[in-house]
C-alpha cells in the first residue's frame, strides 16, 4: 500500500480527478481530499479481492484458457495462363 500511497502522491490533480472519476468517486476537493479517497477506496477494494480469491480459491486455477481458433482462409490455386 505504501507504494501505492507514493503514486498517488506524484500524481496531478487533474490526474487525481480522472483516477477518482473512473472508480466513480467524488472528484470535488483538494489533491489530499482526492488521495484519501483513492487510498481508502483502494484498500476497501484490495480487502474484497482478497476475500474473492479465498472464496473461489482452487476453481480459478483448475481452468485453463481456451485456445482462439483463427478462421482458415483457403487459397485459391493461381490462375493458369496459355501462352499462345
Amino acid at each position: 500500500m505504501a507504494a501505492e500511497t507514493v503514486e498517488l502522491h506524484k500524481l496531478k490533480l487533474a490526474e487525481l480527478k480522472q483516477e477518482c472519476l473512473a472508480r466513480g468517486l467524488e472528484t470535488k476537493g483538494i489533491k489530499q481530499d482526492l488521495i484519501n479517497r483513492l487510498q481508502a477506496y483502494l484498500e476497501e477494494h484490495a480487502e474484497e479481492e482478497a476475500n474473492e480469491e479465498d472464496v473461489l480459491g482452487d476453481e480459478t486455477e483448475e481452468e485453463e484458457p481456451k485456445p482462439i481458433e483463427l478462421p482458415v482462409k483457403e487459397e485459391e490455386p493461381p490462375e493458369k495462363t496459355v501462352d499462345v
